[in-house]
């Protein structure tokens, strides 16, 4: 059986899918350790992958510009909103070594959380990020 001429006569090509960024929840960021550069970032089934490059972005500002998220430990939310982004580990950084099981045997860290080294040393231990801010492509197009 042939296929349908008229269906033909509609043809489109495929819809090309951007690369969107990911609302995080409000204060989504853990510095690791005083004089550690590492910072955990909490996102539930997040489905990233070891490598992977990723932006930080806080809230959008006039004209379409984003704005640094708040910063976390002592880093500042300039060092987070850095352009080129940062490449990230799948897991949570804990006691010095990746962790992608969680608790009681999980699995919760590698589906939600990530980790990437900032340029600069935390100077204390908290939470962060505020909101909104957002992870995604180093490019964001329309």
């Amino acid at each position: 059986v042939g296929a349908d001429p008229q269906a033909l006569q509609f043809a489109r090509t495929p819809r090309t899918e951007f690369a969107i960024a990911d609302l995080l929840q409000e204060n989504p960021l853990e510095s690791y350790g005083i004089g550690s550069p590492i910072v955990n970032v909490v996102l539930p089934g997040h489905g990233f992958t070891t490598g992977n490059t990723k932006r930080f972005r806080g809230p959008l500002g006039a004209a379409g510009v984003y704005g640094n998220p708040e910063g976390v430990g002592g880093i500042t939310g300039a060092t987070i909103a850095k352009a080129a982004g940062y490449t990230i580990t799948v897991g949570k950084y804990i006691s010095g070594a990746t962790d992608t099981d969680g608790p009681n045997g999980t699995g919760l860290y590698g589906t939600n959380w990530f980790y990437f080294s900032a340029d600069t040393n935390a100077t204390s231990v908290t939470t962060g990020g505020g909101y909104p801010i957002s992870v995604g492509p180093v490019t964001l197009s329309a």
